[in-house]
């Protein structure tokens, strides 16, 4: 009796397409040319360089942040002598330095009436109100060096926030390497060198203003000059302006090597 085919139309339609499985399967897979490899290896070796260029930026810049906020902590952004006219003044202004948050006063006082001068140092906050009884006297002077203080203030805090994400931004690249995060930290380092240099600036017009206005902290024949806490905050400035610059030139587009995958698929940037 003859055999009889009983396999129905669907299952021949499966077994037809795990043939084409198994035969997809024995098909070799594309591998790379030797000039394909060399472009890869090339551009590998590009990517690893700039790579350790960002990671030794960012630490800089790590340790830049450090030293502005040692900048903002100290008081010695403008320092000022004073050459009493008599060593034997009751009372006279000898030495002061000022910060963005306080300034400090050396005077030279005669205890009762005696022949005994003693110096005496004091340190108070900056007042952010008009209180103080010799800006009283003229309302258009306290308001503005009010004011100076106020935007200093304020810079310093902005430039903080700055700090916190110019740092975010780099480390986010080393985890994501496209262009387009490497250009927005970049962007952001420029803003904070920005405000740090909008900063410095505040506090120079600012002392300027007070020595014409401010006899108390500035009389008159004083010699005053920037200290330490002001070339900090200008090293850390020019620090974040070098390191944008350089966060923006390792962004740049390279030109795709229009390589495919063993798998048939286009190599993309971030795969080389």
């Amino acid at each position: 009796m003859p055999h009889v085919d009983e396999t129905t139309p669907k299952h021949k339609q499966q077994q037809h397409h795990h043939g084409q499985q198994k035969h997809n399967k024995l098909v070799p897979r594309r591998r790379n040319t030797d000039t394909e490899n060399a472009a890869i290896s090339k551009r590998h070796a590009l990517l690893v360089r700039d790579r350790r260029i960002l990671i030794f930026i960012t630490f800089l810049c790590c340790l830049a942040s450090v030293l502005w906020i040692v900048s903002l902590s100290t008081d010695f952004w403008i320092i000022v002598d004073t050459v009493p006219k008599n060593s034997n003044d009751s009372t006279a202004v000898l030495k002061s330095h000022l910060g963005v948050w306080r300034g400090c006063i050396t005077n030279r006082q005669r205890i009762n009436d005696s022949t005994n001068i003693v110096d005496t140092d004091g340190c108070s906050y900056h007042n952010l109100e008009q209180d103080d009884h010799e800006l009283k006297a003229k309302p258009s002077v306290a308001r503005t060096i009010v004011d100076y203080r106020r935007t200093i203030v304020a810079l310093a805090g902005l430039s903080l926030l700055c700090h916190i994400m110019s740092i975010s931004f780099s480390m986010y690249t080393f985890r994501n390497s496209r262009y387009t995060f490497k250009r927005l930290a970049g962007c952001m380092h420029l803003i904070t060198a920005a405000t740090t240099f909008v900063l410095i600036e505040v506090v120079s017009n600012g002392a300027d203003f007070s020595r014409a206005h401010l006899l108390s902290v500035f009389p008159v024949g004083t010699v005053w000059y920037h200290g330490f806490s002001y070339y900090l905050a200008w090293y850390v400035c020019v620090q974040y302006g070098i390191a944008g610059l350089t966060f923006l030139v390792c962004s740049r587009k390279r030109k795709s090597l229009n390589i495919m995958k063993e798998d048939g698929t286009m190599m993309t940037d971030d795969e080389y």
